[in-house]
């Protein structure tokens, strides 16, 4: 398996089909469709960011501040909202929703919906690089070696404020960045298109 899809494409298919200590009926299928699913789907989201990396725009993002675009507002509530989940869940020892919510996010929110309709923005491309680089945070424990691929990737042309994710601190879940009223007017929109 691990000679077929990966490691860490093998571990997330453990982390997402069940809770880690309950039966697991095994399928190939089914880590294939995680591999093509949310690790390519990943993965395709940094390609997308390396194609333009030299651009002045991406890297122009500084953490802490707010965006401006409503779009770019709507993906930046996304992350703070996953962030909190992300943490609250690993906290209580539940892999498995953790898991499950970053792999939505990833493949619904941020590659379907946000990064579709931002493509042609270039001003995007630094929220798009701290987007990744929160999520390389949020990953490293389900997927050590992606997580660090990813920051690595993400910081080429640049020192990185430390050699590895590994040693990063976790990131904080800011509620003041989580806006409701406009989760819930994007998910309107999202349902009528």
């Amino acid at each position: 398996v691990i000679d077929s899809v990966g490691v860490d494409t093998a571990r997330w298919y453990f982390y997402t089909v069940n809770s880690p200590g309950d039966p697991k009926n095994f399928s190939m299928k089914e880590v294939r469709e995680r591999m093509t699913g949310f690790m390519m789907t990943l993965e395709n989201c940094v390609k997308f960011w390396e194609l333009y990396a030299d651009a002045p725009s991406a890297r122009n993002f500084s953490h802490g501040k707010k965006p401006v675009h409503e779009l770019d507002r709507w993906i930046f509530s996304r992350l703070y909202r996953l962030i909190g989940l992300t943490t609250e869940r690993l906290e209580a020892y539940d892999l498995t929703v953790a898991a499950r919510a970053i792999e939505q996010f990833v493949v619904d929110d941020l590659s379907q919906w946000w990064l579709r309709r931002s493509r042609k923005r270039q001003e995007s491309l630094g929220l798009l690089r701290f987007v990744l680089l929160e999520l390389a945070k949020l990953i490293a424990p389900f997927a050590p070696f992606m997580a660090e691929d990813l920051h690595i990737r993400l910081h080429r042309g640049s020192s990185p404020k430390s050699q590895s994710i590994h040693f990063h601190d976790w990131p904080a879940a800011d509620a003041s960045f989580v806006e409701d009223a406009l989760e819930a007017q994007m998910t309107q929109l999202r349902e009528w298109i």
